[in-house]
């Protein structure tokens, strides 16, 4: 087999550059010394910067990210969900202490609060929503506790404040907050 470019290594840097020299109708191979199963299950870093989200985005990839929801049937650490761009994470339990923490888009639902808030986040008192509903019959097949969580009242924390950011917290355990 022949072609241009040979990308050494499946990672987010190798795949994207495949993607990006694709668009501009160059080939190219994607050589990994893991198998494909380890590739797409391993943990990758969870934040992305404003450059890379860009990139993403003008690539044609970044709406897929902005679109995805991750529901977490457990237990969550420390600054779950910070500087998400987008998206929802539902973590069912409790979680660590600043969850969302400089959190520009994006929901975060936590089904059984958290260790500590960030106090830059604004507290809006406890609703049930009518996107919640919806999002709870979206989820439904997937996790009946998530939908179950998404259908009950649920105290609104919006947008990170320290970032100008437009996303928000739902806390469950409404004693908390």
């Amino acid at each position: 087999m022949r072609t241009q470019v040979g990308i050494v290594g499946a990672g987010p840097a190798g795949l994207l550059l495949s993607h990006l020299l694709h668009l501009n109708g160059i080939e190219s191979i994607v050589l990994e010394a893991r198998s494909r199963e380890y590739v797409e299950n391993r943990i990758r870093a969870g934040i992305l910067e404003y450059g890379a989200e860009q990139m993403l985005n003008e690539s044609g990839v970044g709406d897929r990210m902005r679109r995805g929801t991750i529901i977490l049937e457990g237990h969550a650490g420390p600054y779950s969900g910070s500087r998400m761009i987008a998206g929802t994470l539902i973590v069912l339990r409790n979680a660590g202490p600043l969850p969302g923490f400089l959190l520009k888009r994006g929901t975060i639902v936590l089904g059984g609060g958290c260790d500590a808030l960030s106090p830059t986040f604004v507290d809006c008192g406890v609703h049930q929503l009518l996107a919640n509903r919806f999002m709870a019959v979206m989820i439904e097949p997937y996790s009946k506790p998530a939908a179950k969580l998404m259908r009950r009242p649920l105290r609104r924390l919006a947008g990170d404040i320290a970032v100008l950011g437009k996303g928000e917290i739902f806390v469950g355990n409404t004693t908390e907050a």
